[in-house]
Protein backbone atom coordinates (compact mmCIF):
# COMPACT_ATOMS: atom_id res chain seq x y z
CA UNK A 1 0.00 0.00 0.00
CA UNK A 2 2.92 2.29 0.67
CA UNK A 3 4.29 1.48 -2.66
CA UNK A 4 1.33 2.83 -4.50
CA UNK A 5 1.33 6.26 -2.61
CA UNK A 6 4.33 6.85 -3.46
CA UNK A 7 3.82 6.60 -6.68
CA UNK A 8 1.07 8.41 -6.92
CA UNK A 9 2.80 11.32 -4.99
CA UNK A 10 5.83 10.63 -7.82
CA UNK A 11 3.38 11.04 -10.50
CA UNK A 12 1.71 14.33 -8.64
CA UNK A 13 4.92 15.98 -8.19
CA UNK A 14 6.14 15.24 -12.27
CA UNK A 15 3.35 16.95 -13.24
CA UNK A 16 3.37 19.91 -11.22
CA UNK A 17 6.97 20.31 -12.18
CA UNK A 18 5.71 19.85 -15.77
CA UNK A 19 2.87 22.73 -15.11
CA UNK A 20 5.80 24.98 -13.50
CA UNK A 21 7.99 24.33 -16.67
CA UNK A 22 4.85 25.06 -19.05
CA UNK A 23 3.71 28.18 -17.51
CA UNK A 24 7.66 29.51 -17.38
CA UNK A 25 7.53 28.78 -21.07
CA UNK A 26 3.86 30.81 -21.41
CA UNK A 27 5.58 33.59 -19.38
CA UNK A 28 8.67 33.59 -21.56
CA UNK A 29 7.05 33.75 -24.40
CA UNK A 30 3.87 36.25 -23.26
CA UNK A 31 7.37 38.78 -22.85
CA UNK A 32 8.55 38.01 -26.00
CA UNK A 33 5.15 38.35 -27.75
CA UNK A 34 4.64 41.88 -25.94
CA UNK A 35 1.52 39.90 -24.96
CA UNK A 36 -0.10 40.34 -21.42
CA UNK A 37 0.43 38.37 -18.13
CA UNK A 38 -1.44 34.34 -18.40
CA UNK A 39 -3.29 34.01 -15.84
CA UNK A 40 -5.02 30.47 -15.43
CA UNK A 41 -8.52 30.44 -14.51
CA UNK A 42 -9.60 27.23 -15.52
CA UNK A 43 -10.41 23.91 -12.63
CA UNK A 44 -7.85 23.39 -10.01
CA UNK A 45 -7.61 19.84 -11.09
CA UNK A 46 -4.03 19.09 -12.68
CA UNK A 47 -5.06 16.85 -15.27
CA UNK A 48 -7.36 19.79 -16.66
CA UNK A 49 -4.44 22.87 -15.71
CA UNK A 50 -1.59 20.67 -17.29
CA UNK A 51 -3.87 20.03 -20.74
CA UNK A 52 -5.12 23.86 -20.49
CA UNK A 53 -1.73 24.85 -19.92
CA UNK A 54 -0.28 22.77 -23.16
CA UNK A 55 -3.16 24.27 -25.59
CA UNK A 56 -2.19 27.74 -24.23
CA UNK A 57 1.98 26.89 -25.26
CA UNK A 58 0.80 25.30 -28.16
CA UNK A 59 -1.13 28.67 -29.41
CA UNK A 60 1.99 30.79 -28.17
CA UNK A 61 4.18 28.66 -30.46
CA UNK A 62 2.20 29.51 -33.42
CA UNK A 63 1.85 32.90 -32.73
CA UNK A 64 5.82 33.16 -32.42
CA UNK A 65 6.51 30.92 -35.24
CA UNK A 66 4.01 33.44 -37.71
CA UNK A 67 6.08 36.60 -36.22
CA UNK A 68 9.18 34.89 -37.05
CA UNK A 69 8.09 34.33 -40.66
CA UNK A 70 6.69 37.83 -41.18
CA UNK A 71 10.02 39.16 -39.10
CA UNK A 72 12.24 37.07 -41.78
CA UNK A 73 10.14 38.41 -44.85
CA UNK A 74 10.37 42.28 -43.50
CA UNK A 75 13.95 41.40 -43.56
CA UNK A 76 14.21 40.51 -46.69
CA UNK A 77 12.48 43.05 -47.94
CA UNK A 78 14.60 45.77 -46.01
CA UNK A 79 17.51 43.78 -47.27
CA UNK A 80 16.30 44.18 -51.11
CA UNK A 81 15.74 47.81 -50.94
CA UNK A 82 18.72 48.56 -49.18
CA UNK A 83 20.50 46.98 -52.29
CA UNK A 84 18.87 48.98 -54.27
CA UNK A 85 19.63 52.13 -52.56
CA UNK A 86 23.06 50.72 -51.96
CA UNK A 87 22.86 51.00 -47.81
CA UNK A 88 23.03 48.78 -44.77
CA UNK A 89 19.77 47.41 -43.47
CA UNK A 90 20.30 49.68 -40.15
CA UNK A 91 21.46 52.99 -42.57
CA UNK A 92 18.21 51.86 -44.87
CA UNK A 93 15.65 51.78 -42.07
CA UNK A 94 16.82 55.27 -41.13
CA UNK A 95 16.70 56.29 -44.72
CA UNK A 96 12.85 55.19 -45.15
CA UNK A 97 11.78 56.60 -41.62
CA UNK A 98 13.77 59.76 -42.57
CA UNK A 99 11.80 60.08 -45.90
CA UNK A 100 8.30 59.01 -44.47
CA UNK A 101 8.95 60.97 -41.60
CA UNK A 102 9.65 64.12 -43.63
CA UNK A 103 6.04 63.76 -45.19
CA UNK A 104 8.13 64.37 -48.72
CA UNK A 105 7.49 61.32 -49.76
CA UNK A 106 4.24 60.24 -47.73
CA UNK A 107 1.80 59.65 -50.95
CA UNK A 108 3.88 57.68 -52.47
CA UNK A 109 4.67 55.37 -49.14
CA UNK A 110 0.93 55.59 -48.80
CA UNK A 111 -0.20 54.71 -52.55
CA UNK A 112 2.66 51.91 -52.93
CA UNK A 113 2.96 50.46 -49.24
CA UNK A 114 5.98 48.31 -49.31
CA UNK A 115 4.26 45.83 -47.09
CA UNK A 116 1.59 45.59 -49.64
CA UNK A 117 2.09 41.69 -51.03
CA UNK A 118 0.12 43.02 -54.37
CA UNK A 119 3.18 45.56 -55.01
CA UNK A 120 5.82 44.61 -56.18
CA UNK A 121 8.59 47.60 -55.35
CA UNK A 122 11.38 45.09 -56.39
CA UNK A 123 10.97 44.69 -60.12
Amino acid sequence: MDKMVDEEQNVLQNLLAIIAEHEENIRVLNLELGNAEFEYSGPPEVMQKESALINELKKLETAKEKRMVILFELKTKEQQLCDKLVLTPGEGMFFLTKMCNSGQYFDFWTEMSIFDQNFDFWT
